[in-house]
């Protein structure tokens, strides 16, 4: 459908069209902004530790980060009628405005109890807040047909992040016994990346359009995401979700338990430098090739290297410990290339005028995952070790794989016969 077809509130207030301002200085900031928030996250790729040090268990880590995803995945579904109100820059604000300062209250914790689950919550709401608004934004300024590709240019600043903040974050920890100010100094470094990015995010122009004046309730989401449901994609984000939750929250935790990791030099910190470094060049050669070939196809086969990648990990062992290199790769190349397909299929059937709520349901879904997976995977690996954790987790990403082949069978057949007809 053209600019000029489409109903007054779905366009875009801008003097130029998509194509001539996808890449300009406001992206740059955008980029920039990006890239701090990502590596204040990535920062504490180390906070199943520091819930360790604080006296709780790998199944403590995995209560609390699935039940922080739970409680932010409850607050998603209002972000997203937000942000198509007020627009996404008041909400990134706010949202790194809760994100910063419940960074700064860990400092306050002295042992594991319920305000550990209360600020994990919190971070992950603020998240929520941040992420949802920027995908917003960007889904708004990117023509339809280059969506993914919008989405894999601003993602890319994720995987930079990803290669060097969990390495920063072995510097500042260190190897062997950690004391409380390392994980304090952890805390503040992370809290200043945040403000970094309100200061980035300050030269952003506001982007907004005009919407009808509905509900912000979960009803409101409830039917709209239903009036523009994206379909079996869904369930796939589901499993994607599942799937980030082993190197995203149980590496560390792995590495400690299974790699005696005070004998290695900073194994999370390499795993993520290949991870990102490698998932960064996957990204940015395959930003493109999803909207020529198809997001589908993309997507299919990067659920179905996930799901090696995954399993790849029972192959680490304490004497074959460099062998981390090989889920890095894997697991890297089936994140570049799921996550914004995944988010390219889930926005495409809303309008622009409601990206907000396109955007909460997608990240409505990668929480889901989180919820029952980090639980889940925490009480495998405290009952039956990491293997297990692995395995599951790599059938999840094979089952989402087999699922969304069949469900596309009939539209890749369909669109065959269009095409030779």
């Amino acid at each position: 459908m053209s600019a000029t077809t489409l109903p007054d509130r779905d366009r875009l207030k801008s003097p130029k069209t998509h194509d001539e301002v996808l890449y300009d200085s406001q992206f740059a900031f955008l980029f920039g902004g990006q890239l701090c928030f990502v590596l204040s996250n990535m920062v504490l790729a180390h906070y199943a530790r520091w819930v360790e040090f604080l006296g709780g268990s790998v199944a403590d880590v995995g209560w609390v980060m699935g039940l922080g995803a739970g409680l932010a995945l409850l607050a998603r579904p209002w972000i997203g009628q937000l942000i198509n109100h007020v627009g996404a820059r008041k909400v990134w604000n706010i949202g790194l405005g809760v994100f910063g300062m419940s960074i700064l209250s860990n400092v306050c914790l002295h042992s594991m109890s319920w305000p550990v689950h209360f600020l994990r919550a919190s971070m992950m709401i603020g998240n929520a807040l941040v992420f949802i608004s920027a995908l917003t934004h960007i889904s708004q300024r990117a023509p339809r047909h280059r969506q993914t590709e919008a989405f894999a240019t601003f993602g890319s600043a994720g995987f930079i992040a990803i290669m060097s903040g969990p390495y920063l974050g072995d510097l500042i920890l260190g190897a062997g016994q950690r004391t409380r100010a390392d994980f304090l100094c952890l805390f503040f470094v992370s809290a200043g990346l945040t403000l970094l990015t309100l200061f980035l995010w300050s030269f952003v122009k506001p982007f907004r359009l005009s919407s009808p004046r509905t509900s912000i309730g979960i009803r409101e989401f409830y039917f709209t995401s239903q009036s523009h449901w994206p379909g079996a994609v869904v369930p796939v984000c589901i499993a994607f979700g599942i799937s980030m939750t082993v190197p995203f929250i149980f590496l560390p935790s792995f590495v400690d338990h299974s790699l005696h990791s005070e004998n290695l030099a900073s194994p999370v910190g390499c795993f993520f430098l290949i991870y990102g470094g490698w998932g960064l060049f996957v990204r940015l050669l395959s930003r493109t090739l999803a909207d020529r070939i198809g997001r589908r196809k993309i997507l299919c086969l990067g659920l179905l290297i996930m799901a090696v990648g995954l399993w790849s990990f029972l192959l680490v062992t304490p004497q074959r410990w460099w062998l981390l290199f090989v889920p890095a790769i894997l697991s890297g190349t089936g994140h570049a290339l799921c996550f914004p397909a995944i988010n390219a299929l889930i926005l495409e059937p809303f309008p622009n005028s409601i990206r907000g709520t396109g955007s909460a349901l997608f990240t409505v879904c990668a929480d889901l995952g989180a919820l029952v997976g980090a639980p889940l995977l925490g009480t495998l690996a405290n009952r039956w070790g990491f293997p297990a954790v692995f395995f599951v987790a790599g059938a999840a990403s094979l089952f989402a794989f087999l699922f969304y082949v069949w469900s596309s069978v009939p539209i890749w057949r369909k669109q065959w016969n269009a095409t030779h007809s």
